[in-house]
């Protein structure tokens, strides 16, 4: 039993708002709230989010405006609500549970994990950036995860608003001799990906780069992907690429396969165009792996270049096939940044995570 951070006094008073988290819930917000469960006492909790069709989304939000509405009327202890957000849909539809909870006069915390916040803002016509701003100032306080997204949300918000930068959080992970010391215990390079199947996370840049080197790569490296949505897309470009035989989709992966994977990795690549903080590379750091990753988010926060990884420019594949290339030829680099991403991933442990988020808490309600 995980010991308790949040106690029950205090997390009596606060009521999570965000996408289902539970059973093996989808999306980097679920992650989040998976780790936060075990480090609360209780957990006031309304799913406002489950991936399904277009009709049962528009049931399944006006159900948590309902249960949000009773939850305010008969539920005196709660007084924060803890929202959680991406862009786009899910940041009109958290608007209507602000606008809720600050009719009730609850304070409300708006924890923003949207790797594209920066375009959704940007794309929006001058009445939607004016109901975002607004809404942004209403809140008692603004989560980030990066100091780069806390400076953008400082130039589009007033002075008064309170914006906190809260690492994403990863579990701490009892590694064993073999995982520890990946470099000497494999022949090839083993690389993982682990994320949603799309453009967006660069996996078809990096299906493209192997294809490129394929007879450089085809006996030195394997590549494990893991991931959802696109599936046959991504079955299809591995098979007409040829190179079904060093790289593997695993499907959606989870609890046992999901650490044995990241147990054997090395590599952890993640080419992204945008990101907020991946929860996807904290988890690998927590394995020792070294990163392989873009200047994109809080990403550049996270990983040191040259120290526990190498990051590239987005849709830069020429550099991909470098960085991959030089931790497959020099194991040394290679042991040096696992060894770099274990030390550096103790300040993302729930210890110091939830720590901050209690005081963030105490600030608001006091």
């Amino acid at each position: 039993m995980a010991k308790y951070i949040i106690e029950k006094e205090l997390s009596d008073r606060i009521l999570f708002i965000a996408d289902e988290y539970r059973n093996n819930a989808v999306g980097g917000i679920a992650a989040v709230l998976q780790y936060y469960r075990p480090y609360f006492e209780t957990f006031p909790y309304i799913a406002s989010y489950k991936s399904s069709s277009l009709k049962d989304k528009f049931t399944y939000v006006f159900m948590a405006y309902i249960r949000l509405i009773y939850a305010m009327l008969f539920n005196r202890k709660i007084e924060l609500l803890h929202i959680h957000t991406a862009a786009d849909g899910s940041f009109w539809t958290n608007r209507r549970f602000i606008q809720i909870a600050k009719f009730f006069n609850k304070k409300v915390i708006l924890h923003i994990h949207a790797s594209r916040f920066k375009d959704f803002y940007n794309e929006a016509n001058v009445q939607d950036k004016a109901k975002i701003v607004k809404l942004l100032n209403r809140v008692d306080s603004l989560i980030v995860l990066s100091k780069s997204w806390k400076s953008f949300f400082e130039e589009i918000t007033s002075s008064s608003t309170n914006i906190e930068v809260l690492n994403n959080i990863t579990q701490r992970v009892e590694l064993d001799a073999k995982c520890r010391d990946k470099v000497k215990n494999y022949d090839k390079l083993h690389c993982l990906f682990l994320g949603e199947i799309g453009h967006r996370k660069g996996v078809f840049d990096l299906l493209n780069m192997l294809y490129e080197h394929r007879e450089e790569f085809r006996d030195k490296l394997c590549l494990h992907i893991g991931g959802n949505k696109n599936e046959d897309l991504l079955l299809q470009e591995i098979n007409s690429k040829g190179l079904g035989d060093f790289v593997y989709f695993d499907g959606f992966v989870v609890n046992d396969k999901k650490k044995a994977l990241l147990s054997e990795a090395q590599v952890f690549v993640l080419p992204s165009y945008n990101e907020g903080l991946p929860i996807s590379i904290l988890e690998a750091m927590s394995y020792a792996c070294a990163i392989v990753s873009t200047y994109v988010g809080g990403i550049p926060e996270l990983i040191e270049n040259s120290h526990n990884g190498i990051l590239i420019n987005a849709g830069d594949i020429e550099a991909l096939y470098r960085a991959v290339k030089t931790l497959m030829y020099n194991k040394e680099l290679l042991t040096t940044m696992s060894q770099n991403s274990l030390q550096a991933i103790s300040s993302y442990y729930p210890e110091t995570v939830l720590g901050k988020l209690h005081n963030i808490y105490k600030a608001v309600l006091y």
